[in-house]
């Protein structure tokens, strides 16, 4: 089976795990997700995110999981997709069975119930350094098991999955697909660097964003001072 990620209906090589396979981005209708998940009946190796299906498409997905004992799907995202109660009982039935799986929805309606959003990709892997009390450096040594200064896309993903950060595969494909700067399969500490110099840039651009809205909220809701 060719192994890799089909995303914006273009196929890439495979990035990290063998036999797994993602859809990302393919406007899969509700319909056509009921015909992949008659697929995933017999199929073993799939991953799944960002198409917009409906609440019945991704209940049906789910569904043919929780039918097919044999299957390795390890992680499913829908987070565009808004569910309803029946989608979100199905999911503990199915993580209760495969406590190892992973799915992510867009909530069951309304923006209390929107999850998050998360971060980006390397401010993720920056937090993550951070939490830890590590160096960039420290890092990439550790993932660098051979010294030869350079990590194939292969080392870097399975490496960072040996971390156990909280990164899923789609936030890990894109990672790498920012950091591989000049597309040769591999990245080097200077890619690295240079990635985390260009979080840093987006952090101090959400600080300013942040402190100016707060300024306009006050001056929203303060009081207008009696004349």
């Amino acid at each position: 089976m060719c192994c890799g990620i089909i995303f914006k209906g273009k196929f890439y090589s495979e990035v990290s795990k063998p036999s797994v396979e993602w859809i990302w981005n393919n406007r899969i209708t509700a319909e056509g997700a009921v015909y992949l998940a008659k697929g995933l009946m017999v199929n073993t190796c799939l991953q799944i995110g960002k198409n917009p299906m409906q609440s019945p498409g991704a209940y049906a997905i789910v569904n043919a999981m929780k039918n097919n004992p044999e299957s390795t799907l390890i992680e499913l995202e829908l987070t565009d997709i808004t569910v309803n109660n029946d989608f979100v009982e199905l999911c503990k039935e199915v993580q209760h069975l495969r406590p190892s799986m992973k799915i992510s929805h867009g909530g069951t309606g309304g923006a209390a119930f929107k999850p998050k959003a998360r971060p980006a990709p390397m401010k993720i892997l920056k937090n993550y350094i951070e939490d830890n009390q590590m160096r960039l450096l420290d890092l990439f040594n550790t993932l660098d098991k051979d010294k030869s200064m350079n990590l194939t896309v292969k080392e870097f993903a399975d490496g960072l999955k040996e971390t156990g950060i909280d990164m899923n595969y789609y936030e890990l494909y894109k990672l790498i697909e920012g950091l591989d700067k000049n597309k040769d399969g591999e990245i080097n500490y200077s890619e690295l660097v240079m990635g985390s110099m260009e979080q840093q840039m987006e952090d101090r651009k959400d600080k300013i964003k942040e402190k100016a809205q707060s300024a306009r909220r006050k001056r929203i809701l303060s009081p207008v001072p009696p004349r």
